[in-house]
């Protein structure tokens, strides 16, 4: 991920709130993709299920992020 905890603590006032937006569309669509893509490989029916919720958990929460203003942004490093 190109921006971290520091780069938050860091940025100026008027960027914080669009960096902290980007950095959660990054997280919350790798979390998606990398549960989904689990849940498709896993025989585990436990794990797949959990795969499952956790996310449309992400999913879910990207789009409230997208909501909040998260639409107009890219992920990072894209």
């Amino acid at each position: 991920m190109g921006a971290d905890h520091a780069d938050l603590e860091a940025a100026a006032p008027q960027e914080r709130d669009r960096l902290w937006l980007a950095q959660q569309i990054t997280l919350l669509l790798d979390s998606s993709l990398l549960h989904t893509t689990f849940s498709l490989h896993t025989d585990d029916p436990r794990l797949k299920a959990h795969a499952q919720a956790a996310s449309l958990s992400a999913q879910n929460h990207l789009d409230e992020v997208r909501r909040l203003g998260g639409d107009k942004l890219r992920p990072l490093d894209s």
